[in-house]
């Protein structure tokens, strides 16, 4: 018996439909094992908990830290104008010209689709994703060289640091990981002048990690600033994707690259942290609607659900740690928001050789404009670019094989 790579392809969508299929897990290659041998469920289940016991030797060092609260946060330097409501001393300007009808420069310093604006017959579209938000800082040399201290905004574990600014439009970056109520998540500073932390570090709320900068792409001294992120990491494999889509470039990131971290509402999140009413980033993207949602064969349990199972409706009150629920889907239905952010996972008994695409509310203008270049299209003819089929499979995506029956 052997493992075949399966592909499925989008009716007339013209892009790129590929799936590949490999054993997820241990567990999984355990649990086609035990099938293959005829055992009963009862067995085929006890396997799958001893295989579930292999884990990720980050993922055990950052256990050590004990859940924080969601509430727990602050902000990652000494620039507070968010938290007294003046936005335009909190967020970087971008550079464009004034124009009646499009907002102010400094709202491209927020996070969503706020830059690229552009006055169409359909209204104002913002037709670039801006996946952070971008701090100003508060204190600079006479020669306008910035000082601002940048800090861990929670409990946390440095999982990723980057030092050498031309690998990465991000320049100089550091990913901390948090976990909040039993799932990792994952903060991003980027634009860094200097990192002061090492992969490894348990690093407190408020804890420094490196210097304000102006390194990575588009960015300048007088614009210099931190890039924030807050996001869930996609998959565990996302190299074995990463491969497929860029043979001929090298991954510098691993795991931590941006492709694979998808980003939250980190500004949304920073006010409410504020307030008498803290948002958990679990209620964050509860509340985040839906934009387009694809259906695809199910191969065992996603990468990502092991992390936040949360996002399934049929996994509530699952425990990760005490294996894969059996026969759990035939297919998997994952409903993004605009930006791309997997928002929930529905788990159908109906199967599916094909990747299905439906958008939920349908529009008259260019899908292309209004998710990022992720959907093309419009109306009720909606297709999946060459970007939207690769976040699909980078969230799909699953390991090389471990074993090989014949």
């Amino acid at each position: 018996m052997s493992y075949k790579v399966l592909s499925y392809s989008a009716p007339s969508s013209g892009a790129e439909q590929r799936m590949r299929r490999r054993v997820s897990t241990v567990g999984a290659t355990l649990s086609s094992l035990a099938q293959w041998h005829s055992v009963t469920r009862t067995w085929k289940l006890f396997v799958m908990l001893l295989a579930v016991g292999t884990t990720d030797m980050v993922a055990a060092q950052t256990r050590a830290i004990p859940d924080s609260s969601a509430a727990m946060l602050t902000l990652p330097t000494d620039n507070t104008a968010l938290w007294e409501g003046d936005g335009p001393a909190f967020y970087m300007y971008t550079d464009r010209r004034p124009k009646r009808g499009l907002a102010p420069a400094w709202n491209g310093g927020r996070y969503g689709f706020v830059r690229n604006g552009t006055i169409t017959r359909w209204g104002v579209i913002y037709a670039r994703f801006h996946e952070g938000i971008d701090i100003k800082p508060v204190r600079r040399t006479d020669s306008g060289e910035p000082l601002d201290e940048v800090r861990s905004i929670s409990d946390g574990v440095v999982v990723y640091a980057n030092r050498v600014s031309l690998q990465s439009s991000y320049g100089l970056y550091v990913v901390v990981e948090h976990w909040w109520n039993g799932s990792p998540y994952y903060s991003l500073y980027a634009h860094l002048k200097t990192i002061s932390v090492r992969v490894g570090d348990h690093l407190r709320r408020g804890e420094p990690l490196g210097l304000l900068g102006y390194t990575g792409r588009g960015i300048n001294r007088r614009r210099a600033h931190v890039h924030l992120e807050v996001g869930l990491l996609l998959n565990k494999y996302f190299q074995s994707c990463y491969d497929d889509y860029f043979p001929r470039e090298r991954n510098h990131h691993g795991r931590y690259n941006g492709f694979n971290l998808a980003g939250v509402d980190v500004g949304r999140l920073m006010e409410a942290a504020a307030g008498d009413a803290p948002l958990s980033v679990r209620d964050l993207v509860k509340r985040t609607p839906g934009f387009f949602r694809v259906t695809i064969p199910a191969y065992g349990l996603l990468d990502i659900l092991r992390r936040y199972p949360w996002l399934s409706p049929q996994l509530r009150g699952w425990v990760p740690d005490f294996g894969v629920p059996p026969d759990l889907a035939a297919s998997w239905q994952i409903t993004f928001s605009q930006s791309g952010l997997p928002v929930q996972i529905d788990a159908l008994h109906t199967e599916t050789h094909d990747l299905e695409l439906e958008v939920l509310k349908p529009s008259p203008a260019p899908y292309s404009l209004l998710t990022g270049g992720l959907l093309t299209g419009s109306g009720d003819a909606p297709v999946l670019s060459r970007s939207g089929q690769r976040l699909v499979d980078f969230v799909a995506c699953s390991p090389p094989e471990l074993l090989e029956f014949r």
